[in-house]
């Protein structure tokens, strides 16, 4: 994992609402909405167990949206829900065809083993590096070297979801995962 600098800190509304979920909207430009600290400090992936479990003294904060800023850019983008080898540490990813054939390049089939290493950035900017390899009895898509890396990071369990996107402009890679809901019921994203 290799961070970026606080120039390239902006996240992508696109990416944004692929991690994030249809049920999401950005709000408009004026409109008034609130911040909720305790949901923030749920979602971020580095908060420790002792900042989780602080009482906040104002539940939410009002505020008023001051900028919008949205560009047209074309996605692709695939969620898969976690199963336990997907989460288990030990393990690799199995990625579905249909995420393999319009996510990712395609693979040199003349290979044996198919395979090629990825990078993908996630919505805080960092890079990943996974490697994607087409084995098996029956053969399938795998991400193997850099998928426990990643499980480790993000704190992954069975149930969440793991998105990947491609902007269809630079065929750039991104990824974001979805929490299963593991403070008070509700999903997180990150």
């Amino acid at each position: 994992m290799s961070t970026s600098s606080p120039a390239d800190s902006e996240v992508d509304a696109a990416v944004w609402r692929a991690v994030a979920g249809g049920t999401f909207q950005i709000p408009s430009l004026n409109s008034y909405v609130y911040y909720f600290p305790q949901g923030h400090m749920e979602q971020h992936s580095s908060a420790s167990v002792e900042n989780q479990n602080i009482e906040l003294k104002r539940t939410f904060i009002p505020c008023q949206v001051l900028s919008v800023m949205e560009t047209k850019t074309t996605w692709f983008a695939f969620a898969k829900v976690l199963t336990p080898s997907d989460a288990n540490n030990g393990g690799g990813f199995s990625v579905p065809r249909f995420c393999a054939d319009s996510i990712f390049p395609p693979l040199d089939f003349g290979s044996d083993p198919p395979v090629q290493n990825l990078i993908m950035k996630d919505t805080h900017n960092n890079a990943w590096e996974f490697r994607h390899i087409y084995r098996g009895t029956p053969r399938r898509h795998l991400l193997t070297t850099g998928w426990s890396k990643f499980v480790n990071a993000k704190r992954l369990i069975a149930g969440d979801s793991v998105v990947f996107m491609r902007k269809k402009s630079t065929n750039e890679l991104f990824t974001g995962i979805r929490r299963v809901g593991r403070f008070g019921g509700s999903s997180c994203w990150d």
